[in-house]
């Protein structure tokens, strides 16, 4: 039947199917079969080991075992139609007739009997096919694994030498002094009854804190630094957080305060500051800007690139003004200082004034010398409005109203507007400090003086072409040295070695108190670079001195 043609033929839905299976000690074999001899053919074979569980199976168990997984396999073909099961193991006619089947033979029993199938016996002789496919090739031989033996010399200390560096601690050499001298006094009861205890010289102590059963060692003073470094610094270690570290050295060593030193060491390791992630609130309030005259304070940015026009246009500058919420939006070929400038000049300035500030973020286009240049310039020609005139009273826009002549189509408007604007006001601080109480709830306050040091949070990028990849990055660096206070959540930074040498400004929510004692003090991995242009001088009309101007370029 294995060889002789046909080999395998197509199922015939008008006949009955037969499902020969049998089971070895280790193996399952099924075939699906139509017709009757001479007309026999088959439609499939199939077998499969068994797992280390099954092959426990008694010899009743296995045999259902192979007509369970047989029905499984040629569902495809058997569901729904007329089934015939030949087995050589008898017992298989009485599972189907049990009537209070348990185990897993009851499940195997519901099982078969969804697919309502005749079950035969058929003598083995006759089953050769099945009897052959659920004995493949099987080599039993077991591997032998040989154990090498690996000699290695690990560092181990004396029990004297234990001893003499815990005699150089005086509040141990006390202790162990009141147990040696066999006096069974008062201090004698105190310190047994806090687990004290003496063994080869040595002074240990069972602890309460711990699972273990052992007794801890008593660790001198000048040693717990050196046991710390081992579980925490060290390779093998990790740097676990203080909480994992305490019960690993809790339970081998004993120190008085153990917990906090652990928790105060590992505040101020470094690579724990540089690598790991803070899982704390972000720093820094909310601050809410000021309801100013409009045009007193612009917000600018840059949005893009963005798909191109026909004319070329890719880039969109966006002017805001911070009180009237007024946004002004120019479109750009390239994200150039000249075009922000030029256009800054052009369509803002000339049309509404200058303003007294200029809000912007970090971006090249404006801390360039360019804009800082523009702004320098501009700050001559109007050094800002510190205080209102009377030419801007008569500017204002009420007073423009109330003496412009009349427009029919526009001047009712404004003047409605003109009434509602301390209205405006009103609502917009609400607004302000609605925003600004639930904005807080999330917000941890944290304030810098000049001469602090902080840790600085790095952004890092992964870059195919260098091979480097951010997930290995310093996710902070310092020290460096907090030079002046911008506001209460920005300050600028300068690198420790070169204080007058100004690195950027920063909010407070990318930095991070340096705690770290002055022994520990470690130049930065990655150290940030400098941000904007360096600052320049521009000779005043009347004078030939010079002025320092910011290099972001704020009015």
């Amino acid at each position: 039947m294995l060889i002789s043609p046909p080999v395998l033929s197509q199922p015939d839905g008008s006949k009955p199917f037969i499902i020969r299976t049998d089971a070895s000690s280790y193996a399952l074999g099924a075939v699906l079969i139509q017709g009757e001899k001479p007309e026999e053919h088959v439609t499939e074979y199939a077998s499969r080991l068994m797992s280390s569980a099954e092959r426990n199976y008694s010899t009743t168990e296995r045999e259902a075992l192979a007509v369970v997984w047989a029905l499984e396999k040629f569902r495809g073909y058997v569901e729904i139609q007329e089934i015939i099961i030949a087995s050589d193991h008898q017992p298989l006619k009485w599972l189907m007739s049990i009537k209070s089947p348990s185990g897993r033979l009851a499940r195997w029993a519901l099982q078969i009997q969804s697919f309502h199938p005749k079950i035969l016996y058929t003598p083995g002789k006759s089953n050769v096919v099945t009897d052959l496919l659920s004995r493949p090739v099987h080599d039993n031989k077991e591997f032998v694994c040989n154990l090498n033996t690996i000699s290695i010399e690990l560092p181990s200390r004396r029990s004297r030498d234990i001893r003499e560096e815990q005699i150089k601690d005086e509040d141990i050499k006390k202790i162990i002094d009141c147990f040696e001298s066999g006096r069974k006094d008062e201090n004698f009861i105190n310190w047994t009854s806090r687990g004290y205890l003496m063994n080869q010289g040595i002074l240990y102590r069972y602890s309460p804190d711990t699972e273990s059963e052992e007794a801890q060692l008593v660790v001198p003073c000048h040693e717990r630094e050196r046991v710390l470094q081992q579980y925490h610094d060290s390779p093998t270690a990790g740097h676990s957080g203080s909480e994992g570290m305490y019960f690993k050295i809790a339970s081998r060593y004993y120190f008085p305060g153990m917990r906090k030193f652990i928790a105060e060491y590992v505040k101020n390791c470094a690579e724990c500051n540089r690598y790991k992630p803070n899982n704390q609130k972000p720093a820094g309030l909310l601050r809410t800007p000021i309801y100013a005259q409009r045009f007193e304070t612009l917000a600018i940015d840059l949005f893009g690139p963005l798909p191109e026009t026909p004319t070329g246009k890719k880039w969109i500058f966006l002017i805001e003004d911070t009180s009237t919420k007024w946004v002004e939006l120019f479109a750009l070929e390239d994200a150039t200082a000249q075009n922000c400038a030029k256009f800054l000049i052009e369509e803002v300035f000339l049309r509404y004034g200058l303003p007294r500030r200029l809000i912007s973020d970090n971006g090249t286009q404006f801390v360039s010398a360019v804009m800082q240049q523009t702004c320098n310039f501009l700050a001559y020609l109007q050094f800002g409005r510190e205080l209102r005139t009377t030419d801007d009273v008569n500017h204002d826009l009420r007073s423009l109203i109330e003496n412009d002549n009349f427009v029919a189509e526009i001047t009712p408007y404004l003047k409605h507007f003109a009434r509602l604007t301390p209205q405006i006001r009103e609502r917009v601080e609400q607004k302000q400090d609605q925003r600004k109480k639930y904005f807080d709830k999330n917000r941890r306050p944290i304030y810098y003086q000049p001469g602090d040091k902080v840790w600085v949070t790095l952004h890092p990028k992964s870059s195919r072409s260098d091979k480097r990849s951010k997930k290995f990055y310093p996710k902070r660096e310092g020290p460096y040295l907090v030079v002046t206070n911008r506001s209460p959540t920005t300050y600028d930074l300068s690198d420790p070695s070169t204080p007058d040498q100004v690195l950027g400004t920063y909010h407070t929510n990318m930095l991070k108190p340096y705690e770290l004692p002055p022994e520990k003090n470690t130049s930065p991995v990655v150290p940030i670079k400098r941000r904007g242009r360096p600052r320049k001088y521009f000779p005043k009309a009347d004078s030939s001195s010079g002025r320092l101007q910011s290099p972001r370029g704020s009015l």
